[in-house]
């Protein structure tokens, strides 16, 4: 119906002609946009007349090339923000309706999750480095005051305040309809990423400030020491 003035494909007319080219036209200042489509910039051939859109787990696009009267429309359950898979399946579509091979593109969404997944495990091994070495990093800081320590925790604490922000307070602005398994969605790797830096944040940030209310046995092993050496001088 969009490629034939707005007759269907056995000739009923759902739109007027006139009707159907003011949507497709560019409008004035709208930056090639017309009535919910939007003209290719010069660079791509052939030209498209396009609307995209996507939402978490989903991502669809649909273009019209007017020069071949060919139409292509994807749906795709699936989103990846490093990359729209939905534009790019339909530019391999229409290069086979003109006749060309479709440029296989480099799979830049695995390469990009794959980098946030070793980050992931990266953090995981920090946090649990700061986890193990709590005790002596409160002990070297045993004399500062509590408001002193209290800062110095504060850095650890930054990344739990965000992921608490983004999993918890924003679904709830503005009565929207996002869930936290929507803020997961958005990004499974980066949301991934971002929730194992909170614990471990919050897990260091606990660890220490045990250790500065009960110091262990390094505390308390040094007046037995100090002892042992007085009694072998004597």
């Amino acid at each position: 119906m969009q490629q034939l003035g707005g007759r269907t494909a056995d000739g009923t007319r759902l739109l007027s002609t006139s009707l159907v080219e003011e949507s497709h036209a560019a409008q004035p200042g709208a930056d090639g946009a017309g009535l919910g489509w939007v003209h290719s910039d010069g660079g791509t051939t052939p030209e498209r007349i396009s609307h995209s859109g996507v939402s978490p787990t989903f991502n669809a696009q649909q273009d019209l090339v007017p020069e071949s009267g060919y139409a292509v429309v994807v749906l795709v359950n699936s989103f990846t923000p490093s990359r729209e898979h939905a534009y790019e399946l339909a530019s391999g579509i229409i290069d086979l309706t003109e006749g060309e091979e479709p440029e296989v593109g480099l799979p830049v969404a695995t390469f990009v999750d794959s980098a946030l997944g070793v980050l992931t495990l990266a953090t995981l091994a920090i946090g649990w480095w700061g986890t193990h070495r709590a005790g002596r990093w409160s002990e070297r800081r045993r004399e500062w005051p509590w408001w002193r320590f209290g800062l110095r925790l504060l850095p650890q604490l930054v990344v739990p305040a965000v992921a608490v922000f983004l999993f918890l307070v924003a679904p709830a602005l503005q009565d929207n309809s996002f869930t936290t398994a929507n803020v997961l969605l958005l990004f499974p790797a980066l949301m991934v990423l971002l929730a194992v830096a909170a614990v471990a944040g919050v897990a260091v940030t606990v660890a220490r400030v045990v250790r500065r209310t009960r110091p262990g046995q390094q505390r308390s092993s040094l007046p037995e020491a100090s002892q042992c050496q007085d009694s072998a001088a004597y």
